[in-house]
């Protein structure tokens, strides 16, 4: 059985400061950043886009211009030891010339393959500790391949061009299959990329009698909160809505400040506040943001149209991304999983939505779902 994936191309440079090599054996033991491949049943929490979910698969290079940020830091170290103390010259010389050395081995080549295992993580480290990459998202991957022969960035190009600009490359589509194919023909690979296919939906071709359907192949896959609000999360509302109309980017009045929810549906008679994401688990500080929307003075449906908060479930907000439906309640102030989307495969099974979200609500209707 074939698993639809979706894929990118890790590019990995070596630490690019004397403080990030020191930074990095104090807090792990490693003295380069692909140490951490070479270990026995390895596991790695590395930079991940936010639409990576669990079972993708990444494809892991050592950067072409770690090459010169080796000679660099060489050369730099040579003219400015005397500021190092001799722990500190033992483990930059030791991790400049393992560098260098793997880099001969590995250098501008896709050198390992590995499993995104669980959900992606939110950690601002890297800002905290002005790292050279930036990112607050990762992703637990497991399962690492070490290929017994590396795959040169010349070979790689022919394909895809990685990105100059990011550490991060896309893989999608015929260009997946061709990276597999590239990568299967001098290497022994394991199942999950062995029986994985990477399948570009056609969009175009979504509808609202269709949309369901096609959402289960790849709800999961969309990039942008736009893709995931057009073509999945904007159909599912109207399925839950007392009525067709969707209200959107609605403006929310509370005290002096002005913000503006995602959207708001009439759920049983009530109005109910909702936020879309792609991942509630990379969001930052998601709950202060529902609770921005809960106990409003006022919010504006659309224009000329004002909410009659009498009918405003004010202490709640349904949240809803590619993995499931959420419950923010701002009494407690915690988010509460009520559905996971797994769980909807046909379109006689949002009755079973409904009576989730009317519980958590703690409505009383005589309406039968």
């Amino acid at each position: 059985m074939s698993n639809n994936v979706q894929s990118y191309i890790a590019n990995i440079s070596v630490s690019k400061s004397f403080g990030e090599i020191i930074n990095l054996f104090e807090n792990t033991k490693y003295i380069t950043a692909l140490d951490y491949f070479f270990e026995k049943n390895a596991y790695v929490e590395w930079t991940a886009p936010k639409w990576i979910k669990k079972d993708d698969i990444v494809f892991f290079m050592f950067s072409v211009t770690s090459k010169q940020t080796i000679r660099h830091l060489k050369k730099d170290f040579r003219n400015n030891d005397e500021f190092f103390s001799l722990v500190e010259k033992r483990i930059i010389t030791q991790s400049l010339n393992k560098s260098e050395e793997l880099y001969n081995t590995f250098g501008g080549c896709i050198f390992a393959l590995g499993r995104v295992t669980g959900k992606l993580l939110n950690d601002a480290y890297a800002i905290e500790n002005e790292m050279h990459w930036k990112s607050q998202i990762y992703a637990p991957i497991s399962d690492i391949v070490i290929l017994d022969y590396p795959i040169p960035y010349s070979e790689v190009k022919n394909i895809i061009e990685v990105s100059k600009q990011s550490s991060i490359t896309g893989v999608f589509g015929e260009e997946f299959d061709q990276l597999k194919n590239l990568i299967t023909s001098t290497n022994d690979i394991p199942d999950y990329l062995k029986e994985s296919k990477s399948l570009i939906t056609p969009l175009s071709k979504i509808n609202k009698s269709n949309w369901l359907l096609y959402a289960n192949e790849c709800r999961r896959n969309f990039f942008l909160e736009i893709q995931f609000r057009s073509y999945y999360s904007n159909y599912l509302l109207r399925e839950l809505s007392d009525i067709s109309t969707i209200y959107k980017e609605c403006q929310c009045k509370k005290k002096s400040h002005t913000t503006f929810v995602d959207n708001v549906i009439v759920f049983l008679g009530y109005y109910l506040p909702v936020e879309i994401k792609l991942s509630i688990y990379v969001e930052k500080n998601l709950k202060k943001q529902c609770e921005q929307y809960c106990n409003l003075d006022k919010l504006i449906l659309e224009k000329d149209k004002k909410c009659d908060i009498s009918k405003l479930i004010s202490n709640k907000v349904l949240i809803i991304d590619t993995e499931g439906i959420y419950m923010y309640c701002s009494d407690s102030d915690i988010i509460e999983k009520i559905f996971s989307l797994d769980d909807l495969q046909e379109i006689g099974q949002i009755g079973i939505v409904k009576r989730r979200i009317k519980d958590n609500l703690g409505l009383i209707t005589s309406e039968i779902f």
